[in-house]
């Protein structure tokens, strides 16, 4: 999934308007898990002047997955959440879960480059039957699914939410998700 559906989603089914300050810590757990594949898109943009590259030949890296795999862990957020419940922490808690989700979400949607979302446990990779990235692997179903759960958390989140910001924030996503689906559907994959 697109980390932003991450966001959202976890928001929407987390989140709650009578104590916004759960949002904070759910859009930081949401984001958390994708942060090394951010850092790996950013460190070859800056190799990208001398040296071609694909997204393939480096995220998928021995250098890069041990960090991709550690953040998709689900053990490692249920320890997390664990912790939290005994710290009594209120914003770790909600951190700690929205990364759980994010990991279970991811998990159903990966196929052929699944995480190892039992570490440490185990080293075994869920083959999904669909896809969210994978042509072959129905994405031009998947890609649009998402997009209209997207929609429909932030058209709650939207009645949820009075503020101007979040609305604007809110149609943003809705429309660049948007584009990005009919892209993919149309094209057949995002690189």
């Amino acid at each position: 999934m697109l980390t932003t559906s991450h966001a959202i989603l976890n928001s929407t089914l987390l989140g709650r308007k009578t104590e916004p300050q759960r949002y904070w810590p759910l859009i930081l757990g949401a984001l958390l898990p994708d942060i090394p594949g951010f850092l790996n898109a950013v460190w070859k943009t800056v190799q990208a002047a001398s040296n071609h590259w694909t997204w393939d030949d480096s995220y998928y890296s021995a250098a890069w997955m041990p960090w991709v795999d550690w953040a998709h862990s689900i053990p490692l957020a249920i320890t997390l959440t664990l912790l939290c419940l005994l710290f009594r922490s209120q914003p770790g808690l909600y951190f700690s879960l929205s990364m759980f989700l994010h990991d279970v979400e991811d998990l159903f949607v990966h196929s052929i480059k699944s995480h190892h979302h039992f570490l440490p446990f185990s080293d075994y990779r869920f083959i999904s039957p669909i896809s969210c990235g994978e042509p072959q692997f129905h994405a031009a179903f998947v890609v649009p699914a998402e997009w209209a759960l997207v929609v429909g958390c932030c058209f709650l989140l939207w009645k949820r939410h009075p503020s101007p910001w979040l609305k604007w924030g809110l149609i943003f996503i809705c429309a660049a998700q948007g584009f990005g689906a009919l892209y993919f559907v149309l094209v057949g994959q995002f690189h």
